[in-house]
């Protein structure tokens, strides 16, 4: 499979982080994506959603402000809105699926199974 010519085969896999703010991360279990090891667009590894798409700047921004200390509790008591970003790392979902179909393991064999049901 490739991403515009990238050999995804090639990509690196790493976790989905999370954070519920400033210093706090974790990972989201096992779920995983894989980077284009050409573009580094992103793609989770359970559904293929792309996560970095065409016209996008390939690395994340993020809003900033400064404020006193006594707000980071109020927007913490009150909880922030969905902003349509994905609930795992604030990523934006991208244009593109890849398509995705169940592999295990049969004692030597990987099994890719591409029928439709």
């Amino acid at each position: 499979m490739a991403h515009q010519g990238g050999p995804l085969c090639l990509g690196r896999v790493y976790p989905w982080l999370t954070s519920e703010g400033p210093g706090d991360f974790g990972t989201a279990g096992e779920a995983a994506l894989l980077a284009c090891p050409w573009h580094g667009w992103e793609y989770d590894l359970a559904t293929g959603q792309s996560f970095l798409g065409p016209g996008e700047v390939p690395v994340r921004s993020y809003d900033v402000a400064v404020e006193p200390g006594s707000s980071l509790g109020e927007h913490l008591e009150a909880g922030d809105a969905h902003d349509g970003r994905d609930a795992r790392g604030g990523r934006i979902p991208g244009p593109y699926v890849a398509e995705t179909f169940p592999v295990h393991v049969e004692e030597d064999y990987v099994v890719v199974e591409t029928s439709r049901s």
